[in-house]
């Protein structure tokens, strides 16, 4: 068994592909319209898929899942995590699109870096630096 893909729900799924694809490399590969709402599946080149839904009556993110934070005290998904080669030079490619970084590098416990991003909805994407 193996993870197939993470869904987030977002506010404008064609801004929000936009997004994945400049910043995280992913592209969509494939996309159908429902009655409750719009679906994308974003694959990278490991072969990783994010999908992408758009519902038709959109709720905002609640304010105590934008802090990092707050938001794992709620019970539920917290976060998508992206494994990068250098997080430096990811950080400075990513900060020049002007993507919000939440959370300054530190140490995970699992012996890497990492630091927080948000999509344009809020969504929080952690990226991972294993130490060599």
């Amino acid at each position: 068994m193996k993870i197939h893909h993470v869904a987030f729900s977002v506010s404008d799924i064609v801004s929000s592909i936009d997004w994945y694809e400049k910043n995280l490399g992913f592209k969509k590969s494939h996309g159908v319209e429902r009655d409750f709402g719009t679906f994308a599946l974003l694959t990278n080149t490991e072969g990783e898929n994010i999908e992408l839904i758009q519902h038709p009556n959109s709720l905002p993110l609640p304010e105590q899942r934008k802090d990092l934070l707050d938001d794992i005290q709620q019970i539920g998904t917290k976060h998508l995590a992206l494994q990068v080669e250098d997080l430096e030079a990811t950080l400075s490619d990513l900060k020049a699109n002007g993507v919000e970084q939440v959370r300054n590098v530190g140490d995970a416990f699992y012996d890497a870096k990492y630091t927080f991003i948000k999509d344009p909805d809020g969504n929080l994407i952690e990226l991972v630096e294993l130490n060599k």
